[in-house]
């Protein structure tokens, strides 16, 4: 959530700049409410937190880049209030960043490849290489079965599945347990 506040919006007078910080506690406020529905989520928690984001996104301030922020945000309903929906969901994209930290890194500095194909190849292999990590695989192993053909490393795809059946699993279970407490 994060990544849609910008950081440009500079107001001269005196009342914009109080209304801006007034929004950004309000943000921010929002950002904590998603985190505690994340850990327990209620419908109860849920519904106020949709009252504040229509609150926050309908707000009309004497600043009209801020309306206009605050409009935008709105449009992004669905994104930014995705873990009501989905608690299991991080409400940052750290994960995504660090996954193409490394990649960013070898291409500042090796200048990059020099064809298509060897981007491919490269967003391939890292790619890989990282979705073996988060399964707890080691690459070359992963490698030296696919290359041998030994079977004894199963497919990736089926890991994947098998861990997001785990925490549907999980999901359910705090769904029912939070049911039984509203």
């Amino acid at each position: 959530m994060s990544c849609f506040w910008p950081t440009q919006l500079n107001p001269i007078l005196e009342l914009d700049r109080q209304g801006l910080s007034w929004a950004r506690r309000w943000f921010w406020e929002m950002y904590r409410e998603l985190g505690a529905y994340r850990e327990a989520p209620s419908q109860g928690k849920r519904e106020l937190i949709e009252v504040h984001f229509e609150q926050l996104t309908t707000l009309e301030t004497s600043y009209a880049p801020l309306n206009e922020v605050l409009r935008r945000f709105g449009e992004q309903r669905e994104d930014l209030l995705r873990v009501l929906n989905h608690p299991e969901l991080p409400l940052h994209n750290n994960l995504s960043e660090n996954d193409i930290r490394e990649q960013v890194t070898r291409r500042k500095v090796s200048g990059g490849t020099r064809s298509e194909a060897g981007r491919r190849c490269r967003d391939t292999f890292l790619s890989l290489k990282k979705t073996c990590r988060k399964q707890g695989i080691s690459f070359w192993a992963f490698l030296k079965d696919r290359i041998t053909q030994a079977g004894e490393v199963p497919p990736l795809a089926d890991l994947i599945r098998q861990a997001a059946q785990a925490a549907q699993g999980a999901q359910a279970v705090q769904a029912k347990a939070v049911t039984c407490e509203d």
